[in-house]
C-alpha cells in the first residue's frame, strides 16, 4: 500500500451530482458524500469523510492509495480481539493491530465491515526516522506529518484492493460497486465529493484505464529530466503530495527542480488521456521524485501519481469490473497562488 500525506483539493461540480446533491440521499444512485479539505501545521492540504464506527463518529482522512478502514485506539473502547494486520504506507508509517468486524455507516450507507482497530503504531525498516518515531506513538495521528495532535483518529482507504489487501474495502462492505472521486482543489472552499453507486447519467464521459494486473491502470511519465520515458505500472494517490517514479538502475533517490514540465499519459487501449504539469506547481505539493524501486513495488517502472490527475480528472471507480476510468473536469485547473488565496481553514 502506497499512502501518505495528503493534498486537498476543491471542486468544480458537475451538474449531474448536483442533481444528486439536491435529491433524495436514502436513494440508491448518486449518493454524494462530501470531501472535506484541511491544512495541517506546515502547509499540507488533507482530505477527510466523516465516518460513524460502532457508536463513535469520525472524520477519517480519505486515502485512495490504500484499501481498509482503520482506526486508532482512541476510537474503540475495550481490548479488541481479531485477526493480526499490518498496512504500511509511504511515509513510512506502519499501523498494527486487529481485524475487528464493526458497523459502520457512511452517509446512508450502512452495515457491517471488517475494520482494523490500531493497536500499536511504528516505522518501517526501511524509514526508521519517519513520522511515528519523531513524535512518539501516543501522539500520532494520521496524515499529521509527525506534528502533535495534527491528522486524523482513522483512515478511510477506497483505492481498489490489490496484493491481498487484509481488511477489505469499506465501501464494497457496504455494498457500493462503484464510486465517483471528485475532490476539491488546492485553496478553494466548496466540499468534494465522493458519489456512490452513480446511475448511468452519472458515468457518462469516463474512459476506462488499460491496466496489466496492478495498480490503477498503465502509463507513461516523460521529461526532459528523464533520459526516456518511463512507461509501468499507475497508481492514484489521494494521500501522496506529488508524484514518484521508481525503477531499476536508480541508485538514491533525486527530485526534480520545481517548475519542471512533465507530462503524464494514461494508456485507455489504443489512445492515451495526458496530463501536463510543472513539478512542485500545484498548491504546495512537493514535486516529482526518482527513486529505486521497493520490494513491495511491481516489477519494471512504478508510477505513484498522487493526487495530481485528481485536479484535472474525475476518477470512476469500478470494483465490479476492477477498473479505473477518467473524465475531464468541467473547469480547467489554474494553479493557485498561495499568496493570493484564502488559506483553507
Amino acid at each position: 500500500m502506497r499512502s501518505t500525506a495528503c493534498l486537498l483539493v476543491a471542486l468544480t461540480v458537475a451538474a449531474t451530482y448536483s442533481a444528486a446533491r439536491a435529491g433524495d440521499q436514502t436513494n440508491s444512485a448518486n449518493i454524494d458524500i462530501p470531501i472535506t479539505q484541511s491544512r495541517i501545521r506546515d502547509g499540507s492540504i488533507r482530505y477527510g469523510v466523516w465516518v460513524k464506527v460502532g457508536e463513535r463518529s469520525v472524520e477519517a482522512m480519505l486515502d485512495t492509495g490504500s484499501t481498509g478502514l482503520r482506526i486508532l485506539p482512541s476510537l474503540f473502547r475495550g481490548d479488541p480481539e481479531g485477526i493480526p494486520t499490518e498496512a504500511a504506507f509511504a511515509s513510512g508509517a506502519s499501523l498494527r493491530g486487529v481485524a475487528v468486524r464493526m458497523p459502520i455507516t457512511i452517509g446512508p450507507k450502512s452495515g457491517m465491515a471488517v475494520v482494523e482497530v490500531v493497536q500499536n503504531v511504528g516505522c518501517v525498516k526501511e524509514k526508521p526516522d519517519c513520522d511515528v518515531e519523531r513524535l512518539g506513538g501516543e501522539s500520532y495521528r494520521i496524515g499529521g506529518d509527525g506534528f502533535s495532535s495534527e491528522g486524523y483518529s482513522a483512515i478511510l482507504g477506497i483505492g481498489l484492493p490489490f496484493r491481498g489487501t487484509d481488511v477489505g474495502n469499506p465501501l464494497s462492505a457496504l455494498g457500493v460497486k462503484r464510486w465517483i472521486v471528485d475532490l476539491p482543489r488546492p485553496y478553494a472552499f466548496p466540499d468534494g465529493h465522493l458519489i456512490l453507486d452513480p446511475d448511468a447519467v452519472a458515468q457518462g464521459g469516463f474512459v476506462n484505464l488499460s491496466r496489466s494486473g496492478f495498480a490503477d491502470g498503465d502509463g507513461c511519465l516523460r521529461s526532459a529530466s528523464l533520459s526516456e520515458p518511463k512507461c509501468g505500472s499507475v497508481l492514484f494517490d489521494t494521500g501522496a503530495p506529488g508524484v514518484e517514479v521508481s525503477f531499476e538502475g536508480i541508485q538514491a533517490p533525486s527530485g526534480w527542480e520545481s517548475g519542471t514540465p512533465g507530462t503524464l499519459s494514461f494508456k485507455s487501449g489504443t489512445k492515451t488521456l495526458d496530463l501536463n504539469f510543472r513539478a512542485g506547481e500545484t498548491g504546495g505539493l512537493r514535486g516529482v521524485s526518482v527513486t529505486p524501486p521497493e520490494p513491495k513495488d511491481p516489477p519494471g517502472p512504478f508510477i505513484l501519481a498522487g493526487v495530481e490527475p485528481y485536479f484535472t480528472y474525475d476518477v470512476l471507480y469500478d470494483e465490479a469490473a476492477h477498473l479505473v476510468g477518467l473524465k475531464k473536469r468541467d473547469a480547467p485547473f489554474k494553479i493557485p497562488d498561495p499568496d493570493k488565496a484564502e488559506p483553507v481553514q
